[in-house]
Protein backbone atom coordinates (compact mmCIF):
# COMPACT_ATOMS: atom_id res chain seq x y z
CA UNK A 1 0.00 0.00 0.00
CA UNK A 2 1.31 3.66 -0.75
CA UNK A 3 0.59 6.75 1.54
CA UNK A 4 1.39 10.24 0.02
CA UNK A 5 1.69 12.98 2.09
CA UNK A 6 1.67 16.32 1.34
CA UNK A 7 2.07 19.65 2.89
CA UNK A 8 -1.45 22.19 2.94
CA UNK A 9 0.78 24.81 0.78
CA UNK A 10 2.42 22.02 -1.92
CA UNK A 11 -0.05 19.49 -2.96
CA UNK A 12 0.52 17.63 -6.05
CA UNK A 13 -1.77 14.49 -5.94
CA UNK A 14 -2.37 14.13 -9.70
CA UNK A 15 -1.61 10.56 -9.63
CA UNK A 16 -3.51 9.58 -6.49
CA UNK A 17 -7.19 8.34 -7.24
CA UNK A 18 -8.10 9.26 -3.34
CA UNK A 19 -7.17 12.59 -2.11
CA UNK A 20 -8.41 13.63 1.50
CA UNK A 21 -7.93 16.40 3.97
CA UNK A 22 -8.66 16.46 7.55
CA UNK A 23 -9.29 20.19 8.88
CA UNK A 24 -10.56 21.04 12.45
CA UNK A 25 -10.27 24.16 14.26
CA UNK A 26 -8.21 24.51 18.30
CA UNK A 27 -10.39 26.47 20.51
CA UNK A 28 -8.33 28.79 22.60
CA UNK A 29 -10.94 29.07 25.53
CA UNK A 30 -11.10 25.87 26.19
CA UNK A 31 -6.65 25.14 26.48
CA UNK A 32 -7.13 28.77 27.90
CA UNK A 33 -8.28 27.45 30.81
CA UNK A 34 -5.89 24.74 31.68
CA UNK A 35 -3.12 25.35 34.44
CA UNK A 36 -0.41 25.92 31.29
CA UNK A 37 -2.43 27.73 28.86
CA UNK A 38 -1.04 26.06 26.15
CA UNK A 39 -2.46 24.36 23.16
CA UNK A 40 -3.00 20.29 22.92
CA UNK A 41 -0.93 17.58 21.51
CA UNK A 42 -2.19 15.40 18.62
CA UNK A 43 -1.65 13.01 16.22
CA UNK A 44 -3.35 11.67 13.06
CA UNK A 45 -2.69 8.39 11.16
CA UNK A 46 -4.30 6.08 9.28
CA UNK A 47 -5.00 2.39 9.86
CA UNK A 48 -5.31 -0.16 6.84
CA UNK A 49 -8.19 -3.04 8.50
CA UNK A 50 -7.57 -5.55 5.82
CA UNK A 51 -3.62 -5.28 5.68
CA UNK A 52 -3.23 -3.58 9.21
CA UNK A 53 -0.47 -1.33 7.84
CA UNK A 54 -0.45 2.10 9.96
CA UNK A 55 0.66 5.26 8.60
CA UNK A 56 1.06 8.16 10.48
CA UNK A 57 -0.13 11.53 9.17
CA UNK A 58 0.99 14.03 11.57
CA UNK A 59 2.38 14.65 14.93
CA UNK A 60 2.70 17.60 16.72
CA UNK A 61 6.72 18.35 17.72
CA UNK A 62 6.92 17.50 21.18
CA UNK A 63 5.68 14.19 20.80
CA UNK A 64 7.13 13.52 17.97
CA UNK A 65 11.06 13.80 19.04
CA UNK A 66 9.95 13.53 22.82
CA UNK A 67 11.16 16.88 23.32
CA UNK A 68 9.78 18.74 26.59
CA UNK A 69 12.51 21.09 27.13
CA UNK A 70 11.03 23.07 29.84
CA UNK A 71 8.26 21.79 30.52
CA UNK A 72 7.58 18.20 32.59
CA UNK A 73 7.74 14.79 30.20
CA UNK A 74 4.44 13.67 29.21
CA UNK A 75 4.82 10.06 28.22
CA UNK A 76 0.93 10.28 28.64
CA UNK A 77 0.79 12.63 26.12
CA UNK A 78 -0.51 10.61 23.51
CA UNK A 79 -0.17 7.00 24.64
CA UNK A 80 -2.71 5.56 21.74
CA UNK A 81 -1.00 6.57 18.71
CA UNK A 82 2.78 5.75 20.23
CA UNK A 83 1.66 2.09 20.17
CA UNK A 84 0.38 2.73 16.75
CA UNK A 85 4.01 4.26 15.80
CA UNK A 86 5.72 1.16 17.46
CA UNK A 87 3.87 -0.97 14.74
CA UNK A 88 4.21 1.25 12.55
CA UNK A 89 8.25 1.85 12.87
CA UNK A 90 8.75 -1.81 14.27
CA UNK A 91 10.16 -0.46 17.57
CA UNK A 92 10.26 -1.27 21.21
CA UNK A 93 9.85 2.01 22.44
CA UNK A 94 8.14 5.42 21.01
CA UNK A 95 9.52 8.42 19.68
CA UNK A 96 12.95 9.82 21.07
CA UNK A 97 14.99 13.03 20.74
CA UNK A 98 17.58 10.69 18.94
CA UNK A 99 15.14 9.04 16.58
CA UNK A 100 12.21 10.94 16.07
CA UNK A 101 9.06 10.56 13.72
CA UNK A 102 10.80 12.31 10.09
CA UNK A 103 10.18 15.83 9.72
CA UNK A 104 7.61 15.51 6.66
CA UNK A 105 5.01 13.77 9.75
CA UNK A 106 5.61 16.99 12.23
CA UNK A 107 4.76 20.27 13.15
CA UNK A 108 4.32 23.29 15.30
CA UNK A 109 1.26 22.94 17.57
CA UNK A 110 -1.33 24.97 15.76
CA UNK A 111 -2.99 27.65 17.96
CA UNK A 112 -6.46 27.71 15.94
CA UNK A 113 -6.65 26.25 12.29
CA UNK A 114 -5.61 22.41 11.33
CA UNK A 115 -5.63 21.27 8.04
CA UNK A 116 -3.65 18.24 6.20
CA UNK A 117 -4.28 16.92 3.19
CA UNK A 118 -2.88 13.60 1.99
CA UNK A 119 -3.23 10.58 -0.69
CA UNK A 120 -3.78 6.91 -0.64
CA UNK A 121 -4.17 4.15 -2.79
CA UNK A 122 -7.85 2.22 -2.53
CA UNK A 123 -8.23 0.01 0.52
CA UNK A 124 -10.10 -0.56 3.94
CA UNK A 125 -8.59 2.40 5.73
CA UNK A 126 -9.96 4.46 9.12
CA UNK A 127 -8.36 7.40 10.20
CA UNK A 128 -7.64 8.30 14.05
CA UNK A 129 -6.82 11.33 15.68
CA UNK A 130 -5.55 11.64 19.34
CA UNK A 131 -5.45 14.83 21.34
CA UNK A 132 -4.61 15.97 24.29
CA UNK A 133 -4.36 18.98 26.91
CA UNK A 134 -2.01 19.07 29.73
CA UNK A 135 -3.20 21.01 33.11
CA UNK A 136 -7.01 20.34 32.05
CA UNK A 137 -8.18 18.82 35.90
CA UNK A 138 -11.72 17.71 36.86
CA UNK A 139 -13.12 16.55 39.72
CA UNK A 140 -11.96 12.36 38.95
CA UNK A 141 -8.41 14.07 37.51
CA UNK A 142 -6.88 16.10 39.72
CA UNK A 143 -3.51 16.93 40.13
CA UNK A 144 -3.27 15.58 43.68
CA UNK A 145 -4.17 12.24 44.59
CA UNK A 146 -4.11 10.61 48.17
CA UNK A 147 -1.73 10.65 50.21
CA UNK A 148 -0.55 13.79 49.02
CA UNK A 149 0.78 12.50 45.36
CA UNK A 150 1.32 14.24 43.07
CA UNK A 151 1.21 13.47 39.38
CA UNK A 152 4.01 15.02 38.08
CA UNK A 153 3.12 14.74 34.24
CA UNK A 154 1.13 17.42 34.74
CA UNK A 155 -1.49 15.38 32.47
CA UNK A 156 -5.10 16.21 33.44
CA UNK A 157 -7.88 14.53 31.29
CA UNK A 158 -6.54 11.89 29.93
CA UNK A 159 -6.21 11.65 25.89
CA UNK A 160 -9.38 11.37 23.59
CA UNK A 161 -9.20 9.26 20.41
CA UNK A 162 -11.41 9.93 17.42
CA UNK A 163 -11.83 7.58 14.75
CA UNK A 164 -13.30 8.24 10.62
CA UNK A 165 -14.70 4.67 9.54
CA UNK A 166 -13.99 3.47 5.78
CA UNK A 167 -12.67 7.04 4.23
CA UNK A 168 -12.35 5.57 0.70
CA UNK A 169 -15.94 5.59 -0.47
CA UNK A 170 -18.21 7.99 -2.42
CA UNK A 171 -19.60 9.95 0.34
CA UNK A 172 -17.41 13.39 -0.13
CA UNK A 173 -17.01 14.15 3.83
CA UNK A 174 -16.56 11.60 6.65
CA UNK A 175 -17.55 12.28 10.58
CA UNK A 176 -15.07 11.63 13.26
CA UNK A 177 -16.74 9.79 16.00
CA UNK A 178 -15.14 9.12 19.26
CA UNK A 179 -14.27 5.97 19.94
CA UNK A 180 -12.54 6.12 23.94
CA UNK A 181 -9.86 8.08 25.83
CA UNK A 182 -6.82 6.87 27.61
CA UNK A 183 -5.39 6.57 30.81
CA UNK A 184 -4.40 9.68 32.74
CA UNK A 185 -1.18 8.25 34.53
CA UNK A 186 -0.64 4.82 32.57
CA UNK A 187 0.91 4.65 28.81
CA UNK A 188 -0.81 1.77 28.20
CA UNK A 189 -3.61 -0.32 28.23
CA UNK A 190 -7.06 -0.72 25.95
CA UNK A 191 -8.64 2.50 25.41
CA UNK A 192 -11.71 3.59 27.85
CA UNK A 193 -15.09 5.16 28.02
CA UNK A 194 -15.16 8.63 27.95
CA UNK A 195 -18.26 9.35 30.35
CA UNK A 196 -16.04 11.48 33.11
CA UNK A 197 -14.34 14.11 30.08
CA UNK A 198 -15.51 17.51 30.34
CA UNK A 199 -13.87 20.10 29.13
CA UNK A 200 -11.92 18.02 26.96
CA UNK A 201 -14.35 17.39 24.52
CA UNK A 202 -14.62 20.52 23.31
CA UNK A 203 -11.52 20.99 22.32
CA UNK A 204 -11.31 20.43 19.16
CA UNK A 205 -14.54 22.24 16.35
CA UNK A 206 -15.76 21.54 13.04
CA UNK A 207 -13.28 18.00 12.87
CA UNK A 208 -14.06 16.63 9.51
CA UNK A 209 -12.64 14.32 6.97
CA UNK A 210 -13.30 16.00 3.10
CA UNK A 211 -12.81 13.66 0.05
CA UNK A 212 -11.76 15.89 -2.32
Amino acid sequence: MTVLLFSCEDYPGKNENNLFEVSFQVDPEIYGLTDWAEPPQFALWLENRTTREIKTIFVTHRTAKDDWEGKASCPVALPFWVSKFKQEYTRERGPSFMHPVPDAYTGATPKSDFNQKFGISDGDWHCYLEVNVSGDYNDLYKRYFPEEWVHDYGNGQPSIVYRSKDIVSNEVTRPFVVIGQTRQVQATGPLLDTVRITSAHNLLKNLVLKKM
